[in-house]
């Protein structure tokens, strides 16, 4: 990513990978301090903007230092990622996490968040 705020994990950065060629293996995006515990909520796409020649991406921190770890973040990401599991593999100490009610949101399908989220409006308008 070009603001070098996650590093992305993919296959082919795995030496020796694993799984045979038919397996699809998808990448997945790590942040030092959040672990996969964030989202991309959006792109913004400026056709006419250019960047400078001075300018320099900033380098993304590689979280996962043992291949190992990142076959364990790249299976879990692809094979189990409703767990939520896949979240937590890190080098590093994942300093903040969704909440219940987040979690309970996104494995809620998008179809039906709408009923959720009145259940919790009726719930506090009940509790005072």
């Amino acid at each position: 990513h070009i603001s070098g705020a996650s590093y992305y994990y993919q296959r082919h950065l795995v030496p020796n990978p694993p799984w045979d060629e038919k397996t699809r293996i998808y990448g997945v995006s790590m942040h030092p301090k959040y672990g996969g515990w964030f989202a991309f909520r959006g792109v913004l796409i400026f056709k006419e903007l250019r960047i400078s020649d001075e300018f320099q991406q900033k380098e993304p921190i590689n979280c996962i230092s043992q291949p190992e770890k990142m076959i364990e973040l790249l299976e879990r990401f692809n094979f189990n990622w409703q767990d939520w599991t896949y979240r937590d593999v890190s080098d590093f100490e994942i300093i903040q996490r969704y909440s219940e009610d987040q979690k309970e949101y996104f494995a809620t399908l998008p179809k039906d968040r709408h009923v959720l989220v009145k259940k919790w409006i009726e719930k506090k308008k009940t509790s005072g």
